[in-house]
Order: C-alpha cells, then structure tokens, then sequence
C-alpha cells in the first residue's frame, strides 16, 4: 500500500504533514509525529480526533474511517492522570 500524506492540526495552531500508510495504527502514528519532533506533545498525551471522535491507539487508520488528503487529523493535548502519577510516586 502507497503512503498517504495525513495533516494534522497540533495544539499549538500549526499544521503538521506526515507521509504515513493508513495500515499503521494510531499509536503509531502518534510515536511518528513525536519522533519526527513535529508534535508539541510526547505520543502518550496525544489525543487525535478525527470527524468529532477520538482515534484508539490499537485500531489502524483504516479501521477508524477513510481519511483522505483534504482532511485533518486533530492533536489535543490529554492531561496525564493525577491519580496515577501520585500512586506511582509513592
């Protein structure tokens, strides 16, 4: 499958362009963005939505709905968990 070039809205206001396949996973594409230094946000606070719903980690982006050229994909930025944050302190 021919990579498909996805555009991403970050937090920040700026917009990101990354040439991916749509068979990677979420995850993946959230690691893709953090690694290239093109996300405001480490991969694990990364929530991308996409028409109105939030994208999961393990589905690809095939599975998540037919994402084309024209669309954006949107990168908000998720507050780590508090709860768990003090519990693994202590």
């Amino acid at each position: 499958m021919a990579p498909t070039t996805i555009h991403v809205k970050a937090t920040s206001g700026s917009k990101i362009t990354v040439p991916v396949e749509l068979s990677v996973t979420v995850g993946e594409l959230k690691t893709t963005l953090e690694a290239a230094d093109k996300a405001d946000t480490p991969s694990a606070q990364q929530r991308l939505i996409y028409k109105g719903h939030v994208l999961k980690d393990d589905k690809t982006l095939i599975d998540e709905g037919k994402i084309t050229d024209q669309e954006y994909i949107s990168d908000y930025y998720k507050k780590q968990d508090t709860i768990k944050t003090l519990r693994e302190e202590y």
